[in-house]
């Protein structure tokens, strides 16, 4: 599959070889036939400019520029040495990941730590020995959220602890983590 962006150019990479497995190259254009299928299925292939240029010896590119969301579906022809075609699926977002990573961070206001505290004690406490801990496997997990301004986990925003749980001290993943014990 590949990703792309409403309203920017989209690329589908793809290699031509003959028989014996070599690389054709200085294959027209005009070769190759292109069907492009908007989300909804309707083939848009004659009403959207698609393209296919060479890159170099043998390897090609087909490209489009998607005019909605979702996912479209391009196959490429040659009647000589691909006449079953070369098919993708390409799913079109609203905006870029870019975008979409800026948007997440305005709206996120906090950093999140999760670690994974591993028990290394050799006498077992009441809790551990309730909970079936044995040594070198988990024993809780700590999270912690901070804000972005904050630059270090001395002061953060909240913390809590989810503590694991097995079934007998041989089990080497605990059926449940939570808390509190």
């Amino acid at each position: 599959m590949i990703f792309g962006t409403k309203n920017k150019k989209i690329y589908e990479h793809f290699s031509v070889t003959d028989e014996s497995n070599t690389l054709v190259s200085g294959i027209s254009p005009t070769a190759f036939t292109v069907d492009l299928f908007k989300p909804d299925g309707e083939e848009v292939g004659n009403q959207i400019d698609t393209d296919v240029v060479e890159l170099s010896e043998g390897h090609y590119r087909a490209e489009f520029t998607p005019n909605e969301t979702g996912t479209w579906y391009m196959t490429v022809y040659h009647g000589d040495y691909f006449p079953w075609g070369k098919s993708d699926d390409i799913l079109v977002y609203a905006s870029d990941f870019d975008t979409v990573t800026a948007s997440v961070k305005q709206n996120r206001n906090y950093n999140v730590s999760v670690e994974d505290v591993i028990r290394e004690n050799i006498s077992s406490t009441a809790s551990q020995t309730a909970r079936s801990v044995s040594r070198g496997r988990t024993d809780y997990i700590v999270t912690q959220i901070k804000g972005d301004d904050t630059t270090t986990w001395s002061g953060s925003t909240t913390s809590g602890i989810s503590y694991a749980w097995y079934r007998t001290v041989a089990d080497t993943i605990p059926y449940k983590i939570g808390g509190p014990f």
